[in-house]
């Protein structure tokens, strides 16, 4: 289980790396075709450089849900004994896998209309439309399998998730 979970981490290392150094490069080679070769400037630079951040950001929510580690409010949590924390954590990973499941479904159908439609952006590129909106609902099932992994974690008797996880 342990060489599953290292592989499917430098997957997912990957998978937030490469389209941040992609648009790394992107905006580095702007910059110096502003300043060296500006008849070499394209308009669609800024658009793609947001797809590959916006992916690159969103493919990390899943380790970020597995772990337990996403925007929480521990004020009363803290306050609780372990039990209730534990009860609580599992009631909260099963109520946002639910949400997952279900803004990954609508996240789907977006993308799908985009594609039926064939919607493109306005610049020369005309980039398909559909492959920006296809990362909520590709995030929303990593970070539904994350929040499972939270649960099951809980279930086993593990930490509870940000003490530990």
């Amino acid at each position: 289980m342990a060489g599953l979970s290292r592989i499917v981490m430098k997957v997912e290392m990957w998978l937030v790396a490469l389209p941040a150094m992609l648009a790394l490069a992107l905006v580095a080679e702007q910059a110096v075709l502003r300043h060296l070769y500006p008849a070499g400037l394209v308009d669609w630079a800024e658009e793609i450089t947001v797809y590959l951040v916006m992916w690159s950001v969103f493919f990390s929510l899943g380790q970020v849900s597995a772990k337990g580690t996403h925007i929480r409010t521990e004020l009363l949590l803290d306050k609780l004994p372990e039990g209730w924390r534990r009860v609580l954590e599992a009631a909260s990973a099963v109520l946002a896998l639910g949400f997952m499941a279900w803004l990954a479904w609508y996240g789907w159908d977006v993308a799908h209309q985009a594609m039926i439609y064939d919607d493109r952006t306005s610049s020369s590129l005309r980039f398909p439309i559909w492959i920006y909106y296809a990362i909520l609902p590709v995030s929303c099932i990593g970070m539904a399998v994350g929040f499972l992994i939270q649960f099951l974690r809980l279930l086993r008797g593990g930490p509870a998730g940000g003490h530990g996880a």
